[in-house]
């Protein structure tokens, strides 16, 4: 069964997924977001209709958002809300898993919040080699929120736009504590995860 025009015309990005966590339908907004916000071209040629769900989400977050798609494919009607930062916006959406009647689930995304990033800061290359560039070479952004940890400061994270913008080569990706205790509230956090994964927060 194909979803009607009405539905996959509107402005929220939306996908189906089947039983095997595979994308079976996407609609335009999903493809004009991926156009907008992501670095590869060729991202919906791997990540549109016939992909594995899973192949989209960095792997710390798979074992959340596999709970959250098995629970919908089980029935149950889930809402979750997440970051996805622009370089200068601060963006809350709201991730609602619908099951259908034919054993797939449709995913909506809408937008919540929509404001300046609070907290950003305007620095200069020299300024982010010399803070944010650890001991190994890497520079270590939060998958979730975007935000970028100080190589020094006891555990700061901060606002970088220019980071979010550029996608940094030297970008490795974690989780600053504070995403962290939101998807892993059980787990002790002594350590971050860390992905080399792009967070696409779909």
């Amino acid at each position: 069964m194909q979803l009607s025009d009405d539905t996959l015309n509107v402005d929220n990005v939306i996908y189906v997924f089947d039983d095997r966590l595979t994308l079976v339908e996407v609609n335009d907004a999903y493809r004009k977001f991926a156009e907008a916000n992501l670095a590869d071209p060729q991202f919906l040629a791997k990540f549109g209709a016939g992909c594995k769900l899973l192949d989209v989400i960095p792997a710390p977050l798979q074992p959340f958002y596999t709970d959250l798609y098995r629970r919908a494919l089980s029935g149950e009607v889930i809402e979750h809300d997440y970051q996805c930062h622009s370089p200068e916006r601060y963006r809350m959406f709201r991730l609602r898993l619908i099951p259908l009647d034919d054993g797939r689930v449709i995913a909506e995304n809408s937008l919540r919040v929509d404001a300046a990033l609070p907290g950003a800061l305007e620095v200069d290359e020299a300024a982010i080699s010399g803070a944010y560039v650890g001991a190994s070479g890497l520079i270590t952004q939060c998958m979730c929120c975007r935000k970028i940890k100080a190589a020094t400061g006891a555990g700061r994270w901060d606002w970088i736009p220019m980071l979010i913008a550029s996608r940094d080569r030297r970008v490795s990706h974690g989780l600053c504590p504070v995403c962290l205790e939101l998807y892993y509230p059980e787990r002790p956090h002594r350590a971050t995860p860390r992905s080399s994964a792009l967070s696409v927060g779909i």
